[in-house]
């Protein structure tokens, strides 16, 4: 199966996300956010200590890029993740805040 990255529309912001447990000690969130124009504005890795279960780091990593895209004024933003349960599970969806699933 191909998976292409498929810009957003013009004024939007996408932002493209994962979490992955490392190992005992830490898990990693990483985060990507970009223009129409394919420009990154803004993207990090962050390491996370302790080991959480999957859909936890994936839920902070949601977390994460909500206050990010908060932080720095980023009003219309493509939330994508590749992970449906916990973007079903999340409160953000009744902040119309828009999320695409890509698997």
């Amino acid at each position: 199966v191909e998976v292409r990255w498929n810009r957003p529309p013009t004024g939007w912001i996408k932002c493209n996300m994962d979490g992955t447990v490392s190992n005992r000690d830490f898990s990693r969130i990483g985060l990507v956010f970009r223009d129409q124009n394919r420009e990154a504005l803004l993207a990090c890795a962050l390491k996370q200590h302790g080991c959480m279960a999957p859909p936890v780091i994936d839920a902070l990593a949601i977390w994460k890029v909500v206050t990010v895209a908060r932080e720095r004024n980023f009003v219309s933003v493509i939330f994508e993740s590749d992970c449906l349960h916990v973007i079903q599970q999340s409160i953000l969806r009744r902040n119309a805040l828009e999320f695409r699933y890509h698997s």
